[in-house]
């Protein structure tokens, strides 16, 4: 019964954990005619680069929340 319960418990936090993260993280994949530039940011510091695909981010779009999310998902699993 315990083990029956304790997989009940562990299935609940993956569902809620996952359900929450995922408005967070959403990022709409674009597609665009012709190349357009966007700008990146990398150890030399930003730079320009043409691309065809890019992602936009959804409505409720904060890496950083989406982050700590699964960091204390992660956690509270140990």
């Amino acid at each position: 019964m315990a083990n029956r319960l304790d997989a009940d418990q562990q299935a609940l936090k993956i569902l809620a954990s996952a359900t929450a993260y995922g408005i967070f993280v959403e990022l709409n994949p674009q597609q665009h005619a012709r190349e357009i530039e966007r700008r990146g940011y990398g150890s030399d510091g930003p730079f320009t680069t043409p691309v065809r695909h890019d992602e936009q981010p959804g409505q409720f779009f904060h890496p950083l929340l989406g982050s700590l999310i699964t960091g204390a998902a992660r956690s509270c699993s140990r």
